[in-house]
């Protein structure tokens, strides 16, 4: 079964799903949007980016990049999670692994 948004506020109320730095605006009908962090690294750089500073990552193509996420998220056991990929940027190309 799929959480709801309702399901998902109701889990961190009562503290059996942890986020740390919750956002509201982040919760949709049926996931929470993690936010992009202040670490990224991409293949053809290789030096550490904060993203946060201009509020965006480019990556060119053929690149990769590994990121963090703003928030940090706990699971109880009897929760199963899923990080999946806005539509708009599969449409653009990018691939999440």
């Amino acid at each position: 079964m799929l959480m709801t948004g309702d399901d998902i506020r109701k889990a961190r109320d009562s503290n059996e799903l942890v986020i740390k730095n919750f956002d509201e605006r982040c919760i949709q009908p049926a996931s929470y949007d993690m936010r992009l962090g202040e670490e990224a690294i991409t293949s053809s750089r290789r030096q550490k980016l904060n993203p946060a500073e201009k509020g965006l990552l480019t990556i060119s193509p053929g690149d990769f990049a590994l990121v963090t996420t703003h928030e940090s998220i706990k699971l109880p056991t009897t929760i199963a999670g899923h990080i999946g990929l806005h539509s708009l940027y599969a449409k653009k190309g990018l691939v999440l692994l």
